[in-house]
């Protein structure tokens, strides 16, 4: 008797702590290109003993790893797309994201797909984000522009979220960033949110009869 009284204390330990509690969520994004079109794009998600980075360059396959307490779990690589030009890997893209598109189509109403992740909102917090900017156009009044228009976003930013800029008037179209967030999820809540969603708004396709004096395939 006394062990099913731990077990069940256990079990509700666990459910408290994966489906109550929020976890955090740190991320960290570094990023650069150059005048002569080279550029290199690197970034990490962790929470947790969880790990998850992602790296792309020009003339490069694009790979990410997950890893758990370090050690690698699954990675992938764009080895298919060595050979391809920017045009046709962008086209590529497009398929796919149409492709989904239809996929989640066939089964949920876009619009009602859209506002429940908008409202989902609440089981995500934001706690702070960090950016520092460094860039300079060949079109000196492009740098200008984008100058003022930073300086007036980061004012009407929540306090969370700070941008740093140094712009130069080198005439040269060359960025740098480098930026770190933090955020708070609840992703028990999340999930059972979306569970509850799912029921509600699934489409259930069913199965027309066929026309009067045709056999149904059995």
């Amino acid at each position: 008797m006394l062990g099913w009284v731990i077990i069940a204390a256990l079990a509700v330990v666990v459910t408290v702590v994966l489906v109550l509690l929020p976890w955090r969520i740190h991320l960290r994004l570094q990023g650069r290109g150059e005048p002569n079109g080279a550029w290199a794009l690197a970034g990490a998600v962790k929470t947790g003993p969880v790990l998850i980075t992602g790296v792309a360059a020009r003339g490069v396959p694009a790979r990410a790893e997950a890893a758990l307490f370090g050690r690698t779990l699954w990675s992938s690589e764009e080895k298919d797309e060595d050979t391809e030009d920017d045009e046709a890997r962008a086209k590529k893209h497009i398929e796919r994201a149409r492709g989904g598109y239809s996929r989640v189509e066939r089964f949920f109403d876009p619009v009602e797909l859209v506002a429940f992740a908008l409202g989902e909102r609440r089981r995500v917090q934001l706690e702070s984000v960090e950016a520092d900017l460094d860039y300079s156009f060949a079109d000196v009044i492009l740098t200008g522009k984008l100058l003022g228009a930073l300086y007036a976003l980061n004012g009407a930013l929540p306090e969370q979220v700070v941008i740093r800029q140094r712009a130069s008037w080198d005439s040269e179209d060359r960025a740098e960033i480098a930026a770190t967030g933090k955020i708070r999820v609840w992703p028990g809540l999340l999930l059972v949110d979306t569970v509850v969603f799912v029921i509600r708004h699934v489409k259930l396709r069913r199965r027309e009869p066929p026309p009067a004096g045709e056999a149904s395939p059995s």
